[in-house]
This record gives C-alpha cells, sequence and structure tokens, in this order.
C-alpha cells in the first residue's frame, strides 16, 4: 500500500499526472486523502458509480463548505445519474443526437401540421414562486464578439447552447434548442467573414453535457452543422486562431490536441497523449509557437502544433492541479500561468516565450471566498481563466 502511495506521489510531483486508467489503481485511502472525483467527472471513460465512490470517500469526514466542489458534483450526479448504462458506464456521446435524427427521419415534423392561423391567449400563472437564489443568472463557459458590430456577443452555456445579443446584452436568443443537450465550451468567429463561426462543444469544466466535437454555422449562429472530420466526439474546451493564417487553428479536447489547416474542413490529433487538454494559446503573431495545458502538465510546440513537449516541473511552474494560460500581443514573448490545486496554487510569468518560468505568488488564496483570501479550499477546478 505505501509502495502505491509513494509511485502515485512521485507521478504527481514529476508532472506526469493520472490518466484515466490510473484511477482504477486509486484506493479508499487515496480517495479520501483528495478530491480526485473533480478530474474523474470529466473522464467518461471512468465508471459512474467509481466517481460517485470517489466523491462519498473523500467527503464521508468532512463538511461541505461554500466553493468545495460539493454542489458541482451534485448537479453532475443529478443529470448522469439516469443517463447512464446500468453498468454504470456512459453512453456514446453522440447518442441523444443520433437518437434525435433518427426520431426526425420515422416522424417528420410536417406530419399532423394543418393550414390556417389560431389564436392563443396566455391563461397563466404569471406568477411564480420564489426559492431564492440568483434568478436567471446560469453558468457561462465562452464568449466571442463580432468584429464589426459592438452590440453583438455570442455566448456558451455548458448545458444550455450557444447565444446570441444583437443589442448588447439587453436581450438573447438561441438557435441551437434543436440540438439536444448541447453545451458550448468554446467560440471561434471569423474575423473576415463573422458570419463563420466555430463552436467547440461539451462542458469543459463541469461535464455536464457530452462532447461532439466542433459545429460550425455559416449564418452567424442560426443554424448548425457538425464540422469534426478525423476529431468525432470529444469536448473541445477551448480554440486558438493563428494571428498569420486564420484557417489554422487548434483545439484542446477531452481526448488531445487538435489541429486543422483549413479552417475545420477536417482535424488532425498531434498530442503525445490522450489527456484532457483544457487550454491552449498561440504565441501572439506566431504560426509556431503555442502553448497548452492537460491534468499532466505543461506542454509547447515550436513547430505549429505538429509535435509537442512536454515541459518538466523544473522550469519553474506547479504540478498536480489545474493551469489555465495567458498571453498577451502588448509583448509576445510573455506568457503566464495560473493554477488551482484545492486552493490557489499561484501565478507564474515566462519571459522568454514559455520556456521558463518565475513565481509571482502563491498567497493569499484568490480563488477562495475570504475576502482577504485567509480561507481555503477553492472552485478553481471547476471556473478559472485568466
Amino acid at each position: 500500500m505505501k509502495k502505491q502511495l509513494l509511485i502515485v506521489a512521485l507521478l504527481v510531483l514529476a508532472g506526469i499526472g493520472l490518466q484515466a486508467q490510473d484511477y482504477r489503481n486509486l484506493t479508499e485511502k487515496d480517495y479520501a486523502s483528495y478530491p480526485y472525483y473533480g478530474e474523474m467527472m470529466l473522464d467518461q471513460s471512468v465508471n459512474f458509480y467509481e466517481t460517485q465512490k470517489a466523491f462519498y470517500t473523500y467527503w464521508k469526514d468532512r463538511t461541505p463548505t461554500r466553493g468545495s466542489g460539493y454542489k458541482p458534483f451534485k448537479r453532475w450526479e443529478y443529470f448522469w445519474q439516469d443517463r447512464i448504462n446500468p453498468d454504470g458506464t456512459f453512453k456514446a456521446p453522440d447518442y441523444v443526437y443520433q437518437e434525435y435524427h433518427k426520431y426526425l427521419e420515422d416522424h417528420p415534423i410536417t406530419d399532423g401540421l394543418k393550414t390556417g392561423q389560431a389564436t392563443w391567449e396566455e391563461l397563466g400563472p404569471k406568477t411564480r414562486q420564489n426559492y431564492g437564489g440568483y434568478t436567471g443568472v446560469g453558468r457561462v463557459n465562452a464568449i466571442a464578439f463580432h468584429r464589426t458590430d459592438p452590440l453583438t456577443i455570442y455566448v456558451g452555456a455548458p448545458s444550455g447552447g450557444f447565444w446570441i445579443t444583437n443589442d448588447g446584452g439587453e436581450t438573447w436568443v438561441s438557435h441551437t434548442d434543436i440540438l439536444p443537450t448541447l453545451g458550448i465550451s468554446s467560440i471561434l468567429v471569423d474575423q473576415d467573414h463573422p458570419e463563420v463561426i466555430l463552436a467547440g462543444t461539451g462542458d469543459r469544466d463541469g461535464g455536464d453535457s457530452p462532447g461532439l466535437g466542433v459545429f460550425r454555422s455559416n449564418d452567424g449562429g442560426i443554424t448548425w452543422e457538425p464540422f469534426n472530420e478525423g476529431m468525432d466526439n470529444v469536448v473541445v474546451g477551448m480554440m486558438a486562431r493563428c494571428d498569420t493564417d486564420p484557417s489554422f487553428i487548434l483545439a484542446a479536447s477531452s481526448s488531445g490536441i487538435y489541429k486543422t489547416t483549413n479552417g475545420g474542413e477536417n482535424w488532425v490529433k498531434t498530442s503525445p497523449d490522450n489527456s484532457n487538454y483544457r487550454d491552449i494559446k498561440f504565441m501572439p503573431g506566431s504560426n509556431l509557437i503555442a502553448y497548452a495545458t492537460s491534468n499532466s502538465g505543461y506542454y509547447r510546440t515550436e513547430d505549429g502544433g505538429e509535435t509537442w513537449t512536454a515541459m518538466p516541473a523544473s522550469i519553474g511552474y506547479p504540478t498536480g492541479g489545474r493551469l489555465v494560460i495567458g498571453t498577451t500581443p502588448a509583448s509576445d514573448s510573455l506568457v503566464y500561468l495560473l493554477g488551482d490545486k484545492s486552493g490557489y496554487n499561484g501565478c507564474y510569468l515566462s519571459t522568454d516565450c514559455g520556456l521558463t518560468f518565475t513565481t509571482q505568488s502563491t498567497s493569499p488564496n484568490i480563488l477562495g471566498w475570504a475576502y482577504d483570501g485567509g480561507d481555503t479550499g477553492s472552485q478553481g477546478w471547476y471556473d478559472l481563466i485568466i
């Protein structure tokens, strides 16, 4: 037992991280010591009941506190408990999507429709019981802007689809309601042709909806079609477009890093493994250098994403938790990493295009709930950006 725990610890310290198959080697003692369930929720190769076991073992002798990850898991559990197979395995990510289209083929929408007009009158109820909470506030995973129209904004919800406002946010409309259980975690708007939009599907942070790869709209978000040849059904948590070549896009997904050089017509996986990659950025102005992070650590490419190098922790970044990436066109050599590991795990700065990092801060716990950062814990595994 001690040898097993030592091996797990060494893997984390080395920045290798835990892959799906490693979850099966963890014991109840491991589950009790660290909230592994947060990573397991995002990996549908892990059995639902095993993730439940990890959660309830961890919380057995703990009291849930605000921002501890307890509620996000309970939402995930509630959503999936009636959608899994009897043995706890997950159905194919596109199962509902395929069944929906099969139903439409057998039951055309025009069946049973009659011509003519009808007058409808609202009968109610016109009031509702207020149960508290934040009315109308839902989680948003992605936001993008129209290049020439400042009043047009696009947002993606983790299980609520793609939303558009044409009046600066006064009103919003969704045209993805006909697509079953579609979550959106990333959005790219073509700067030369703003009516062309790519959306990365699935819930990157909470696992509340499955991934179906990338979808494309050619009419400003009104209609959508799958655009994921070579990628298939993965959660696309983040996409990055090259500044010098708009057809060159990198995508961080639940099953690795994908690359396209033709605007998404087809995709090729180029990452060294099938890890859950959650962030990816180009070096501003470069078509060669890019950065990515996964549960396994921090990666870098110098050949346009053809090959990726797993950078060692010795260059100055933390391991064993979530990392997100920040870059700025004001100085293309700067790279920021923001870390979470059940609390603020530091901010790190590179001035040499991501080759080495220096620690900027590791306290106070800015990811917690106390105004002075004096508490412990966070939801950084669930909501983190820089």
